[in-house]
C-alpha cells in the first residue's frame, strides 16, 4: 500500500510494548510494529502533508487503521502459506529486488530511499518475500476455485471470499484503541459510539 514502491518497503519489524494492537489466531501484532510502519509512511512527503492541518489527526488515525489491517492480512496469508508449503525461491527474490532497484533509478537512488525511510535492505527483502508469497497464495486460492486459467477478476473474487472466510475463522481481535475489525471488508472501523457494530461504513 505504501512506501517507496507500494507495500514493498514497508517494514515488518518492531518490538512489543503495552497491549498488542491486534491478535490473529494467537499471534500478536504489537503497537510498536504499527508505529514503525506509520513512521515509515510519514517520512514520505505525499503522506506527511496529509496529516497537517485541522483534519490531520484523523487522517493519521486512518493511516494507522489501514496499516494495522495490512499487517493482519499479511499474518493470515503467511499462516496459510506455511500450512500449504508455499514459498519463494532465492532467484525470485533476487529478480524482484533488482526490478525494485531499477524502478528507483538505480542502486544509488535505492540506497538513498532506504536511508530516507530508515529501512534496511533485509527489511525490504522480507517485504518483497511477503508480497511474492501473497501473490502465490492468491493464485493458489483462485486455482482451487476456478482452475489454472482463472482470470484476474476471478482471482480477485476468489481471494476476497477466501480472506473473509479466513478472518472469520482466524479469531482476529483488534485493540479497541484502534477500532473494530470488519471481517467482511478486512478493514478496521473507527469507533464513533458505544454501539456494538463491526461493520465499516461503505
Amino acid at each position: 500500500m505504501v512506501a517507496v514502491t507500494g507495500a514493498t518497503l514497508l517494514s515488518a519489524c518492531g518490538t512489543a510494548f503495552d497491549a498488542p494492537a491486534a491478535i490473529v489466531a494467537g499471534t500478536e501484532i504489537s503497537q510498536a510494529q504499527v508505529k514503525h510502519e506509520l513512521d515509515v509512511l510519514l517520512k514520505q512527503p505525499q503522506f506527511a502533508q496529509q496529516v497537517q492541518g485541522p483534519a490531520g489527526a484523523e487522517r493519521k488515525r486512518e493511516f494507522t487503521r489501514q496499516l494495522l489491517a495490512l499487517l493482519i492480512e499479511q499474518n493470515v496469508i503467511a499462516r496459510y502459506a506455511k500450512a500449504q508449503r508455499i514459498t519463494v525461491t532465492p532467484t525470485e527474490l533476487e529478480t524482484t529486488l533488482s526490478s525494485v532497484i531499477q524502478q528507483q533509478g538505480g542502486k544509488k537512488q535505492f540506497d538513498a530511499a532506504l536511508a530516507r525511510l530508515g529501512l534496511t535492505l533485509d527489511e525490504v527483502t522480507e517485504n518483497i518475500r511477503l508480497s511474492l508469497v501473497a501473490r502465490k497464495v492468491k493464485q493458489a486460492v483462485a486455482q482451487a476455485e476456478f482452475g489454472p486459467n482463472a482470470t484476474q477478476q476471478q482471482q480477485d473474487q476468489a481471494f476476497r471470499a477466501w480472506e473473509t472466510q479466513q478472518y472469520r475463522a482466524g479469531g482476529v481481535r483488534v485493540n479497541p484503541r484502534f477500532g473494530r475489525f470488519d471481517p467482511s471488508k478486512g478493514s478496521i472501523c473507527r469507533i464513533d459510539s458505544t454501539a456494538a457494530t463491526t461493520t465499516c461504513a461503505a
